[in-house]
């Protein structure tokens, strides 16, 4: 008898993606099976996507062999971006128009699985959302978490923030109207301690020996909720004053402890009954 089925979206060398497919196949027990999927699969093979009143039937074309996408248990998606569709095309309008097809494709398809899915598309990204390190603080700071200061300006060789870092304004995020109108702004980041790592798998927090974080009272699930994310990396630090601070955050963390590791199997092998 065949065991669950698990998927693992992501680049043929990310470390996490292959320990986390290692450690499904341990813990799931005999005949579970991962599928494996790269950026240049989704994109090179063959699809029937089928959305309709009844659900989502997706089937994908891999070197030859039609595999359906309907029955996997849980799924593990790293996805950060697809390559640019290949063929003859008439211009690069058409080609653009091809990549921008595929990636819907594919956006529809993976949030169409079914269990859980870490992470989830949140559009137009494929995986959680695509903000820079201004973006996430702005979103912190939306739900009333302590965040690292910023700083925006039009020139920041006319501003300069002496010891402040300099990063770029996030390009969904409308620019206040307090700033006024010139060069694509720049924000200034206010000094803080060397960072350190917290993640959130789930509803659990793990946090980092010596962060400190829980001292500063930051509920880092409400960020995660907030992204739609089910694994979300926090970086904490502390600012001028000592308070503890949110100063990043990354749905696609790369090195990460044994605790979170395990942390993500229990989450994708919970429905399976295998943790």
């Amino acid at each position: 008898m065949s065991g669950p089925r698990f998927l693992v979206l992501a680049n043929a060398g990310d470390a996490l993606a292959g320990r986390v497919a290692v450690g499904m196949r341990q813990a799931a027990g005999p005949g579970a099976h991962v599928l494996w999927l790269t950026p240049t699969d989704l994109v090179l093979g063959r699809w029937e996507h089928r959305v309709s009143s009844a659900g989502v039937r997706t089937w994908l074309q891999v070197d030859g062999e039609w595999r359906g996408l309907d029955d996997v248990a849980a799924t593990l998606n790293r996805l950060r971006w697809l390559p640019p569709v290949a063929g003859g095309f008439a211009s690069t309008d058409d080609a653009d128009y091809a990549s921008a097809e595929r990636h819907a494709l594919v956006t529809s398809a993976v949030h169409g699985l079914a269990g859980t899915v870490v992470n989830p598309p949140t559009p137009p990204s494929l995986s959680g959302p695509d903000l820079t390190s201004a973006g996430w603080l702005r979103l912190a700071a939306s739900l009333g978490l302590a965040v690292r200061g910023t700083v925006a300006t039009t020139d920041a060789r006319r501003h300069p923030r002496p010891g402040w870092q300099p990063a770029r304004w996030p390009s969904l995020v409308p620019v206040p109207t307090t700033v006024p109108l010139g060069a694509r702004p720049v924000v200034w980041m206010a000094p803080v301690t060397a960072p350190r790592r917290c993640w959130v798998v789930g509803e659990s927090v793990i946090v980092s020996e010596g962060t400190g974080c829980r001292a500063g009272g930051l509920d880092l699930r409400r960020l995660a909720r907030a992204a739609g994310c089910l694994l979300l990396e926090v970086l904490l630090a502390r600012d001028d004053r000592g308070e503890v601070v949110l100063a990043g955050a990354d749905p696609f963390p790369v090195d990460v402890p044994d605790e979170v590791l395990d942390a993500v199997l229990d989450l994708l092998l919970a429905r399976v009954g295998s943790r």
